[in-house]
């Protein structure tokens, strides 16, 4: 049986190795974002207090789920970074991820509670001096297992296997881009180490909500293209059936833009004091949580049926298999 005539009932039964591999990383990684915010929701109801970012849960007894939750999430974007532009900007949010999680946000003198004697009260933020030693062995780790990972993937790229030519060509500047992320951490970490906590986790935060942006662009333009193509080469109502992919891409690229520029609004230009209530910087990297959710669950759509195909066949291939699947 063709791969593009499956029905809806043979696509939950009739599976590759590969495919089940594919489809449960997907889950998987949607997982991820379930229990960050289930992380959030038990332990505000247990302590009855609501913190100022999700961030600040890292110094709670959450810290252990919040920030496994986030490295798993950067394993699972990198194993599945896809082909072309995608694979490079998939492959960037992955290095960056791991960031998020190593690096909390600094919090305000009394904004979370046990730590009321660990900043100043002068209307600063600060990391807690007792947590500097940990994320200082976390981010040395990321760094050092960062080299290793790039060094293996180089050594796969240039294997003197079939192809290896436009393998390289392909995966050179994903790997371009990821080095140069670990040598900024590393030059504003070592070079400038009160700065990089400062500044490390909003930074690596917001760059990574913003490829997730361009990624979902990406995904738009790529599915209106590929749509078309199955319209002039297959039947037309291929394309229909799968058109409202588009502008579901667009609303979520949109709304984490605008969501990132609400975040940065509330932190920098505002500088709403962390202790304030509602928290409004919790509340937008709640939405943005979810925005990357309903991405994620897009995505996972539009390539459940998918094979490993060049990336640009995959779109074509994909809104015909959905189409008559529908």
């Amino acid at each position: 049986m063709s791969q593009t005539t499956l029905t809806f009932d043979a696509l939950t039964r009739v599976t590759t190795q590969q495919q089940r591999t594919h489809r449960h990383l997907r889950l998987a990684i949607g997982g991820t974002v379930v229990i960050i915010l289930a992380t959030v929701v038990v332990t505000s109801l247990q302590d009855g207090l609501l913190l100022s970012s999700i961030s600040a849960y890292f110094y709670t007894p959450a810290r252990g789920f919040f920030v496994g939750a986030l490295l798993a999430a950067a394993l699972g974007i990198l194993a599945l970074s896809g082909h072309g532009l995608q694979r490079i900007l998939l492959d960037a949010a992955g290095v960056l991820a791991p960031l998020v999680a190593l690096v909390p946000t600094p919090i305000a003198h009394g904004s979370v509670p046990g730590f009321a004697d660990s900043c100043p009260d002068d209307g600063g933020v600060c990391v807690p001096a007792e947590f500097v030693g940990t994320i200082d062995l976390g981010v040395n780790i990321y760094l050092a297992v960062g080299v290793l990972g790039l060094g293996l993937a180089i050594a796969v790229a240039v294997a003197p296997s079939g192809g290896m030519v436009s393998r390289a060509r392909t995966v050179l500047p994903s790997l371009a881009v990821s080095m140069g992320i670990l040598g900024l951490t590393a030059a504003t970490f070592y070079g400038a180490h009160d700065w990089f906590l400062a500044n490390a986790h909003f930074a690596a935060a917001s760059l990574f909500f913003c490829l997730i942006a361009l990624v979902a662009l990406v995904n738009a333009i790529a599915a209106h293209v590929g749509g078309a193509r199955a319209a002039r080469m297959t039947d037309p109502s291929l394309a229909r059936r799968g058109r409202w992919l588009v502008p579901a891409y667009w609303a979520v690229a949109a709304a984490l833009i605008l969501d990132i520029f609400y975040i940065a609004s509330v932190v920098q230009l505002l500088s709403v004091d962390e202790r304030a209530s509602p928290p409004l910087v919790l509340f937008g990297e709640v939405a943005a949580l979810l925005l990357f959710l309903v991405f994620w669950s897009l995505q996972s759509y539009q390539t459940w049926i998918d094979e490993d195909r060049p990336w640009r066949g995959r779109w074509r291939h994909s809104a015909e298999a959905f189409a008559k699947a529908a």
